[in-house]
């Protein structure tokens, strides 16, 4: 049986000047994670979390997306037992 470690909501979109996006995010076992903001060539723009979480806590990571360019951009969920990305948009 496969058992899921984070639980996340679908990643969003940004729009307008001043805005951000806000994904959330539940553990099943209380670990340190790390979120990262990546670029579309892949680059590291922003480290927005890097704390231990603990279980069955709701998270939200918020992704200021002031400087940013418009564009697509991946978040980078880095656990002690998992790493899975979701994308975001920024429509400026």
């Amino acid at each position: 049986m496969l058992v899921r470690e984070i639980q996340i909501d679908e990643g969003g979109v940004a729009s307008g000047a001043g805005s951000s996006s806000t994904t959330q995010f539940v553990l099943n076992e209380t670990q340190d994670v790390r979120v990262t903001l990546y670029d579309v060539l892949g680059r590291r723009v922003q480290v927005l979390l890097d704390e231990e979480v603990p279980d069955g806590f709701r998270r939200s990571i918020r992704v200021p997306t002031d400087g940013l360019s418009s564009g697509p951009y991946f978040l980078r969920f880095t656990g002690e037992q998992f790493a899975t990305t979701r994308k975001i948009v920024v429509v400026k």
